[in-house]
């Protein structure tokens, strides 16, 4: 159960063959619904853990290195170079960038943060897109833009051009559906006004 928060790919065969072959059924249960947490595959406990792990066992042994890599980072006192994360995808480092973006307390996110600002910022501009396009979080669209804002790709402005551009078409969308609906329509105030003020430094 812990490792359904702390685990990742270096536990999944194990927990796979737990969840298909423990003697007790709390055991297999408790494996099972792990890593249906960890994967987002839906099985309960029994063989098809089995099938998925052959399936998957490969997938796993590309993730080792990065998931040891992240794990490393959690020492406070590991500080990784440019040369460490850049051989990683920014897909690959994606858990970093939802730490940074996470609302929940704690140390993590803010060295996470700091991790990222070690990083090639030009790397990120497309992962940076694709969070706050289509995102149905406002409060987490806002931290996108504050997240540009702290690594300074160097397309930033381009980037704020684009949030905006979609942020008006949200706006557009929302007043229809709204209108269709005879409600009051969303209001992105707080969002259009994080936008501007990143735009204007």
């Amino acid at each position: 159960r812990a490792l359904a928060t702390n685990g990742d790919s270096r536990t999944w065969g194990t927990l796979a063959s737990v969840a298909a072959d423990a003697p007790h059924p709390e055991l297999r249960s408790a494996a099972a619904a792990t890593l249906r947490t960890l994967t987002g595959y839906p099985a309960g406990p029994g063989q098809a853990w089995t099938w998925w792990w052959r399936d998957h066992a490969a997938t796993a042994d590309v993730l080792l290195a990065r998931d040891a890599f992240l794990a490393e980072l959690r020492d406070p006192a590991r500080t990784p170079t440019r040369a460490e994360l850049a051989a990683f995808t920014p897909a690959q480092l994606l858990p970093l960038m939802d730490a940074a973006l996470s609302r929940e307390p704690g140390w993590w996110p803010a060295r996470a943060l700091a991790i990222l600002r070690l990083d090639d910022p030009a790397r990120w501009r497309e992962s940076l897109l694709a969070r706050y396009t289509d995102n149905g979080d406002e409060l987490e669209r806002i931290g996108v833009i504050a997240l540009v804002e702290a690594l300074a790709p160097p397309d930033a402005a381009g980037l704020f051009a684009a949030f905006a551009q979609q942020l008006d078409q949200r706006d557009v969308a929302d007043r229809d559906a709204a209108k269709a609906a005879n409600a009051v329509p969303l209001d992105h105030g707080a969002e259009r006004m994080a936008l501007s003020s990143a735009r204007g430094r």
